[in-house]
């Protein structure tokens, strides 16, 4: 593959996304904090807040309750993220198995356009969908401003029956969700 490299071994993280802990992990696996991770241990699983740049394992069941990828993003960029939160926001969780070894080929750029307004509206998209109102509000100021193009494409999208979908699921609130991951949030979005 030219302009590829490949590159094995390292810390690579593979996370699995599970509907529950029967579901996928061993019954002798327990819980593991970083302190406990031995190299020697066959399977160690740590939760995380998100999946970035991971080779991600689910679940067809979880895949499926959790509604699948957004049918909005575009070219690249924000799909771990929004899958992640979903699953926390779902009861799901994410978890890494810390000692997994993942090679991964490279390359040292994209090999089909991807631009910034891309991206920014994929943000955008997964905010819109995956939070509650009142964290839309709070978090879609601090974004701004959105490029005009991003601006068009939001216009012109109709989120509505996917953010039915993505709420319906719900089983943790946006509250509990910044409390847990990011405790020095502004307070608005720490309250009930």
């Amino acid at each position: 593959m030219s302009g590829c490299r490949h590159s094995a071994g390292g810390a690579a993280h593979l996370f699995a996304l599970v509907c529950s802990p029967e579901a996928a992990v061993p019954s002798k696996v327990t819980e593991a904090r970083p302190e406990s991770v031995s190299v020697a241990d066959p399977m160690t699983l740590v939760e995380v807040p998100v999946d970035i740049g991971a080779c991600c394992v689910m679940l067809r069941a979880t895949h499926e309750k959790m509604g699948g990828f957004s049918p909005f993003f575009r070219v690249w960029g924000t799909n771990e993220q929004d899958l992640s939160a979903r699953a926390w926001l779902t009861g799901l969780g994410v978890k890494c198995v810390t000692n997994a070894r993942v090679g991964q080929v490279t390359r040292s750029k994209f090999p089909y356009p991807v631009s910034w307004e891309d991206i920014g509206f994929d943000r955008f998209a997964m905010v819109r969908t995956v939070f509650e109102e009142k964290t839309v509000a709070v978090l879609e100021e601090a974004m701004r401003p959105a490029p005009s193009k991003v601006q068009e494409w939001l216009a012109q999208a109709d989120f509505l029956a996917w953010r039915t979908l993505v709420q319906s699921n719900r089983q943790m609130s946006d509250a509990e969700f910044f409390r847990r991951f990011v405790p020095d949030a502004p307070s608005c979005l720490l309250r009930e």
